[in-house]
């Protein structure tokens, strides 16, 4: 993914340095798991990552965020967005390729019989020959 990838979604990005906007870098949204070539999106409140100051100097390339806090800190280059989260869930479906427009959702509530109404339906949408995901309390299939 690009910088510029990210003027899809949000078309008022701001930047606090100079930063190659057409760089491929990798998406991150776990920063133990930061490299230099990553792009690293931390909707969090920044007090929480005031220990580890230190790795967010060394890496990623750059850091989205929504909070203030980070970008006004030179040091680390910083890409400011209204809704960071949201603009992460972009991220992931532009580089997986899923289109959220043809995505159908289903959430089922209740006291009983959640499991069994959402395994139904499950096979129902499978033997229809649709594509299905499912989260539940047991499993994540």
């Amino acid at each position: 993914m690009r910088i510029k990838d990210l003027l899809l979604y949000e078309n008022d990005l701001l930047l606090n340095k100079d930063l190659d906007i057409e760089k491929e870098l990798e998406v991150c949204s776990d920063i133990n798991a930061v490299k230099d070539n990553s792009l690293l999106f931390f909707p969090k409140p920044i007090g929480s990552l005031e220990y580890r100051l230190p790795r967010l100097r060394q890496y990623p390339y750059a850091v989205v965020t929504d909070s203030n806090e980070l970008s006004v800190t030179e040091e680390i280059p910083t890409v400011r967005m209204k809704n960071a989260r949201r603009a992460l869930a972009f991220a992931y479906s532009h580089l997986y390729g899923i289109d959220y427009n043809k995505l159908k959702i289903v959430g089922i509530t209740g006291t009983n019989g959640k499991t069994s109404t959402a395994t139904m339906l499950e096979n129902i949408l499978l033997k229809s020959g649709r594509s299905t995901g499912y989260i539940g309390t047991g499993s994540i299939r």
